[in-house]
């Protein structure tokens, strides 16, 4: 029995010299920082591909195979029937199957179709890798079958207890169920299948062959069809297996017996002539005895009646096989035969006249053309493994397109008829191996190929078919010589093939641009650069354009652009002359690669306007150019820039050359914007404009001088240098008043001096964390305004913390100091803006470096910039810019206090600071480099030296003004901390240091011999903390 189931990514323009002299005018002591860089490593080389033979993903396998010169199966296009290979070309060869050639054991993991069987844990034996979930018996009294589908099982059993069966690859034989009456049990691709061997005619006699049971059970139940097969149907109705006509044989090796005897014209059979095939429970030899046999179900048993004349009749050789054969009812591929009856085609393609008993046959096959819709098919063919063939000699059989298979396994004679118009072609072939030839033949390949069938599969892809089914017939397009005995064929089903090397037609090019500029644009020369991407699935492909250009209303001319890997730009550039100047042009392009060419890309029209627009116009009334300086750096001012000529759309300005910033306009329009100087003193502004084909003109430099910055609106030392504390030295502001837990811990900064300490941690409602609030009413952060602060972090804890804010009523207008970001959670500096005054949401300014450990306990400068005019906000971190954002928000005004120490979020406090604060200033303006860096004094462009934020503070400073002349030996210090310098070797003969008038300032300096002589303060002198 056969059975088979549906597989259901601040700069500092200059520094200051040091140089080692004898003689100093002065002494000064710094307090100063060190910043250390850091730099990426080179991305190492990627390797060179290993050569295998599959590997997971198309991409892969297209490089690998260009690579190795091998071709190479990728695997994600592989299923049970079908198999997609790269070729070293870059093209691909589907091979399509019409039954299962392998099974998927796991989600990317395939093995070939095994039928082998072995032991399970419950002792049944099931086989290697099929379609099927089926088990056989290890003997004793349990069903012989189990067949599970979706669930559900049929069961099939033996009517008695069945003996441990001897395993021979997929067959499991179980001996003498009856006297010399071997039960054989084996399993196909998709399903098993059962046979009776009666051995000996004295076996054939024995009564319950007459009519042979099998015990059914479980939920699929078997129901009599009217051609006298059967149909297995589930629980639901829906069938799940069906089968042909039972058929039974024996084992005769004459020829005659089997109907195939060699006429005249192929010479008599001899003696000497090797003996067939021999027939197998497997199925029958080709010169056995055949019948089909009735089978029936009898409450609700399986019941098989062979044919008395080939169970027991005179001319019966023993072995007898009794096969009720079963068949999967969901194939690719079915037969026809004239006489519309079922019948066991032992799973190979029959066609021609059945010698048995002269039944026409004819075969389908249906192959699944799905993973080459929209391709080009390059060859094609159908290639079939010839097992048998009445004739010695080579016969013809034909090959056609057909509809597609609308019934397995056996079609309705006149559902697919043949010949069809779509003829494909004829191979003659032999493979005998009925005995009657002299010697078995060995098995042929049979292929139809050529432009037929090349031809026609390219028809039924372009019709974007799924299936390609093709129909054998002994008959020729006419429909001649289907009758004729010498053209009968067997088939093998499992080595049917439709194998069809294919490729991706390039894809129409796309992202067309001339000189840069997109389609219906105007160039601003008369030698354009054509560009297109051309696109093509098979990325490992090299593609070739083909670009024609023309003027419009003029003749097209050809130009063949550059080979570039798919899905690269290639590009050609033309040289149009002076005369194409005004004038308008079109070009479109194609691709090929080497196979076929992709469709023309749409058409790209350009004009020329090769001719330079005149240099643009600059005025300012806030910065004036001329002699007299204005404003300041960081006050905003406004820029008006005038066109040269009518056809200008785009001024590019910037404070450096060349400029880089954009902004378009109606052609020929003015532009009026508002920007910040950068620097002190005299300041350069560079605009050029471009014309609507993007010619640029010449440069244009307004150069105009700024005036000096102008102080902080507040600005608090917040340390204990002359008892300055938390008082407001700048403007208006006022003074910090602090509350809560705030220290002053001394030689945090400064030796013998202290800065505030805020204490985050509420210990009682007496002992709350630790603030400082100010009323600063020029400070409106709608507008630009700037933060600068000394910090120093005495640990890192989770939660943010803010060290300089501004109260509102709910949320903080600003918060300057460290933000934890990402999962798991890290802390960053950060300026952070709110969006309005009544949500969370908010725009951030964070540093790109996280802050660690080593930062802990260290002084850190923060500098937070909001430049209103331009929308953005800036971080500075020790002087460098950390990070820069654009504010897509509406500013707004925070109405409260200043705040050190905390921030404020829903209206509660929040975020408390832990750790020093110091040197803390507020500008009502954008703070610039020259601030935090200060000025070298530059005459020409009108600046004085001057300190800036980040210049150390000085903390000693002795000129030794009028030493000379009062014969001692120590010089005053200057400084707020008043330490005496004092000479060693003074008084030594002759002195190795001493007090001059030759100061390189032309005042009194001190002089040392560059041996022993030295100054050292009395007092001890550390200047670093």
């Amino acid at each position: 029995m056969d059975v088979s189931v549906t597989p259901p990514v601040l700069t500092r323009s200059s520094t200051p010299h040091r140089r080692w002299v004898r003689t100093l005018a002065a002494i000064v002591l710094m307090l100063a920082g060190v910043v250390v860089l850091s730099s990426t490593p080179a991305e190492a080389e990627p390797p060179q591909p290993q050569c295998v033979d599959q590997v997971a993903t198309s991409a892969e396998a297209e490089r690998i195979a260009r690579a190795c010169a091998a071709r190479v199966e990728a695997l994600d296009e592989r299923d049970e029937y079908s198999q997609v290979y790269v070729e070293p070309d870059g093209t691909r060869t589907l091979e399509s199957a019409v039954v299962p050639q392998r099974i998927r054991t796991g989600t990317d993991s395939w093995v070939p179709v095994s039928t082998d069987l072995a032991a399970q844990p419950d002792g049944r034996l099931a086989p290697a890798a099929t379609t099927a979930d089926v088990t056989f018996s290890g003997g004793g009294t349990a069903p012989l079958v189990t067949l599970q589908v979706d669930g559900e099982d049929l069961t099939l059993s033996w009517p008695d207890t069945l003996p441990t069966p001897t395993v021979q690859a997929d067959t499991a034989v179980y001996a003498s169920v009856l006297p010399d009456v071997d039960l054989h049990v084996m399993a196909t691709a998709t399903g098993f299948k059962h046979v009776l061997e009666v051995k000996t005619a004295q076996a054939a006699a024995h009564p319950d062959l007459a009519r042979v049971r099998y015990i059914l059970g479980g939920d699929i139940a078997p129901e009599p069809l009217p051609d006298g097969g059967l149909r297995l149907a589930n629980s639901q109705g829906r069938t799940v297996g069906v089968t042909p006509t039972a058929s039974m044989w024996d084992s005769s090796v004459d020829p005659a017996n089997g109907g195939e005897v060699t006429d005249g014209g192929r010479g008599a059979v001899t003696a000497a002539a090797e003996p067939p095939e021999p027939s197998t429970a497997a199925g029958p030899g080709p010169a056995a005895a055949k019948a089909a046999i009735d089978v029936d179900v009898v409450a609700g048993d399986l019941e098989v009646l062979p044919d008395p004349a080939v169970l027991n009749g005179p001319e019966t050789t023993y072995p007898v096989f009794i096969d009720p054969a079963f068949d999967n009812k969901s194939t690719s591929w079915a037969y026809a035969n004239n006489s519309n009856n079922n019948w066991d085609v032992e799973n190979q393609a029959w066609v021609g006249r059945n010698p048995y008993d002269d039944v026409l046959y004819r075969s389908y096959f249906r192959f699944n053309i799905w993973p080459v819709r929209s391709k080009q098919i390059l060859s094609a063919e159908v290639r079939m493994r010839l097992d048998h063939s009445w004739s010695c000699s080579p016969t013809w059989v034909h090959l056609f397109r057909t509809a597609g298979i609308n019934n397995t396994p056996r079609m309705s004679w006149g559902a697919r008829p043949l010949p069809t118009s779509a003829y494909l072609g004829a191979q003659d072939a032999n493979a005998n191996e009925a005995g009657g030839c002299g010697v078995i033949q060995d098995d042929v390949n049979v292929e139809f190929g050529g432009s037929a069938v090349t031809n026609d599969v390219q028809y039924s892809v372009n019709q974007q078919w799924s299936g390609y089914t093709v129909g054998l017939c002994a008959c020729n397009p006419s429909g001649q010589y289907e009758w004729n005995q010498d053209r009968w064929k067997r088939f093998y089903v499992d080595q049917s093939w439709l194998i069809v090397n294919y490729n991706s037609r390039p894809g129409t090019p796309t992202e067309l641009t001339t000189s840069a500029v997109a389609c219906n644009g105007i160039v601003g020369t008369t030698s354009p650069t054509l560009r297109a991407r051309y696109r093509d699935s098979d990325g490992s492909d090299t593609l070739v354009g083909t670009f024609e250009w023309r003027q419009v209303g003029g003749g097209a001319t050809l130009v063949t652009g550059p080979s570039r890997p798919a899905n690269n730009f290639g590009e050609v550039t033309l040289n149009l002359g002076a005369g194409a100047e005004g004038k308008t042009y079109a070009w479109r392009v194609r691709a090929n690669d080497s196979h076929a060419d992709s469709d023309w890309s749409t058409s790209c029209q350009f004009t020329v306007n090769a001719s330079a627009p005149p240099a643009p116009g600059i005025s300012s009334t806030t910065y004036p150019s001329g002699p007299t300086a204005h404003g300041g750096p960081g006050e905003s001012g406004t820029f008006t820039f005038t066109a040269g000529a009518t056809d200008v759309t785009t001024y590019v300005y910037g404070w450096s050359n060349p400029p880089g910033t954009t902004v378009s306009v109606s052609p020929g329009a003015s532009h009026t914007l508002t920007l910040t100087p950068p620097r002190y003193g005299y300041n350069a502004l560079h605009v050029y404009s471009k014309d609507s084909a993007g010619t640029p003109s010449p440069t244009s430099v307004y150069s105009f001088l700024v005036g000096a910055p102008s102080t902080p609106i507040g600005h608090w030392p917040m340390d204990t240098i002359n008892n300055r504390g938390l008082s407001n030295i700048t403007g208006s502001s006022g003074d910090l008043v602090a509350a809560g837990d705030v220290t002053w811990p001394s030689d945090t900064r400064l030796i013998g001096e202290s800065v505030p300490f805020f204490d985050s941690v509420t210990e009682s409602p007496t002992n709350i964390y630790g603030t400082a609030t100010a009323n600063v009413p020029e400070l409106d952060t709608a507008e630009s305004f700037s933060v600068t602060a000394w910090v120093r972090a005495s640990a890192l804890t989770t939660g943010n913390r803010t060290a300089v804010s501004q109260d509102d009523s709910d949320f903080s207008g600003f918060y300057l100091g460290i933000r934890y970001l990402g999962s798991p959670p890290v802390p960053y500096w950060s300026f952070m803006m709110g969006d309005s005054p009544a949500t969370g949401s908010n725009h951030r300014a964070d540093s790109v470096v996280p802050i660690t450990a080593a930062d802990v306990g260290k002084w850190t400068h923060l500098a937070a910039v909001h430049d209103a005019e331009l929308g953005i906000m800036r971080l500075y971190v020790n002087g460098e810019l950390a990070a820069e954002t654009s504010r897509a928000a509406t500013p707004w005004t925070a109405v409260g206090s200043l705040v050190v120490g905390r921030a404020l979020w829903y209206g509660a406090p929040t975020d408390t600071w832990r750790g020093e604060v110091t040197d803390l200033r507020i500008w009502d303006r954008v703070v610039v480099p020259d601030d935090l860096y200060g000025t070298n004094e530059d005459p020409t462009a009108g600046v004085p030296f001057s300190n800036g934020v980040l210049s150390p503070p000085r903390v000693g400073f002795w000129d030794f003004s009028g030493t000379a002349d009062c014969w001692c030996d120590q010089a005053l210090d200057l400084e707020y901390w008043g330490r005496n310098i004092y000479l060693r070797g003074w008084d030594a003969a002759p002195p190795s240091s001493a007090f001059t008038t030759d100061g390189q300032d032309q005042d009194d300096a001190a002089w040392f011999d560059g041996d022993s002589g030295y100054a050292t303060t009395a007092d001890p002198y550390t200047p670093l903390t």
